[in-house]
């Protein structure tokens, strides 16, 4: 049985490595102007960053969700934070656009990596308190994804050049990797409980239940990248706010998100895994209500995005929770699809947005934020009746 001293030095490390990923992945979008600059490419082909980077993650993600199952979560953390480090530094120092889209592309496959490991090391060593655990992980993500933009906020007036931020905290990254060898428990082994009627290695792909869990992934993790990369820009355009007013309303977005996060660590205890999440993506509907209905004034459109980040916040978490109790006998494969379908999310519908904002505007993007939180919100409800109809895992239903 793991220790309470080595479960909270897993606990400590896997906050550090993602409050540092948290730091240089929000720092993307508000940067996104320097690194059109310094490659002489056009905006628009400099946001296929983000696909790049998630295709990295993607990959990685497939092939971690099996390889974790054999040699434990440890190595992937390790191996993943020392990828990032490198990755962001290329981006940092990149001239071209080939080298920027390949240190994004190895960026990524660490990202994967630290992804499925740290969210499901913590849902295995606090099983009876998952929600709570992973959403106070990724609390950590939130607070280094608001100090990223605000950084680079601050830093451009003054330095005419906001990379300094990334190699800062690619440094952190390398650093945490250090820390994670150190501290961390040896081997972080997954669930292998048998649980519900998804009994064989591979029957856990036959269940509409997790199809319905991906889908939701990847229209959140296209939805949130979305807003994470674009959100500068649509503030700038929609609203005129200079690109130092755009960057500090991307931090607020991740100031509520972290917020959201600190609710739904607390909310894990007193509601069901079900029932945070429908909290969760129904404050995004009307988040994304506000924003459109608040197009071209400031202070609607700021509480809009930041209605957005709260429902955001705690979002991720709790459906990879979810599905950690939901798939306990296949808990990487499971995780990996449905973390691997959030990655395709982030890879296509934020290049897609992208086009949107430049060739029709920023308003058109705010209605299809608003459509993937409708679907996001369709797609748990199916989750919750499959749930409640095979009596599956029935506490993640209702308490």
């Amino acid at each position: 049985m793991r220790s309470s001293k080595d479960a909270n030095h897993a606990l400590a490390a896997v906050c550090f490595i993602f409050f540092s990923l948290g730091l240089v992945t929000a720092s993307l979008g508000p940067l996104l102007g320097e690194f059109a600059a310094n490659t002489s490419a056009t905006l628009a082909a400099v946001g296929v960053i983000f696909t790049t980077f998630f295709l990295g993650a993607l990959v990685s993600q497939i092939i971690n969700g099996f390889v974790s199952e054999r040699i434990g979560l440890t190595p992937l953390l390790i191996g993943g934070a020392i990828l990032v480090a490198f990755g962001f530094s290329g981006i940092a120092f990149s001239r071209s656009l080939f080298i920027l889209l390949g240190a994004a592309l190895i960026a990524g496959f660490g990202h994967g990596a630290i992804n499925l490991g740290g969210n499901l090391t913590i849902a295995a060593i606090f099983h009876d308190r998952r929600v709570t655990a992973v959403n106070f992980i990724n609390i950590f993500y939130g607070l280094g994804a608001f100090a990223g933009p605000a950084l680079v906020g601050f830093v451009v007036p003054r330095l005419n050049s906001g990379t300094g931020v990334l190699l800062s905290g690619a440094g952190l990254i390398f650093i945490a990797a250090i820390l994670m060898v150190r501290v961390s428990p040896r081997r972080a082994p997954l669930s292998t409980e048998a649980s519900g009627p998804h009994g064989s290695k591979l029957a856990v792909y036959a269940s509409p239940i997790l199809w319905a869990l991906a889908l939701l992934s990847l229209f959140y993790g296209g939805s949130e990248t979305g807003m994470s990369g674009w959100t500068t820009t649509y503030l700038q355009q929609s609203v005129s706010f200079t690109l130092e007013k755009a960057a500090f309303a991307t931090s607020a977005f991740y100031m509520m998100l972290t917020l959201g996060r600190i609710i739904c660590s607390w909310l894990g205890s007193k509601l069901s895994d079900v029932q945070v999440l429908a909290a969760t993506l129904i404050t995004t509907v009307i988040g994304t209500i506000i924003l459109i209905a608040g197009y071209a004034n400031p202070v609607l459109s700021v509480i809009g995005v930041m209605a957005i980040g709260l429902g955001y916040g705690g979002t991720y978490p709790t459906m990879v929770a979810l599905t950690t109790i939901v798939f306990r006998e296949s808990t990487g494969k499971a995780a990996g699809l449905v973390i691997s379908m959030g990655s395709i999310g982030a890879m296509f519908l934020p290049s897609l947005q992208g086009v949107i904002i430049a060739g029709q505007g920023p308003r058109p993007a705010g209605f299809m934020i608003a459509a993937e939180a409708v679907l996001m919100l369709v797609m748990l409800l199916f989750v919750r009746s499959r749930l409640v109809r095979t009596k599956v895992i029935p506490q993640t239903v209702e308490n």
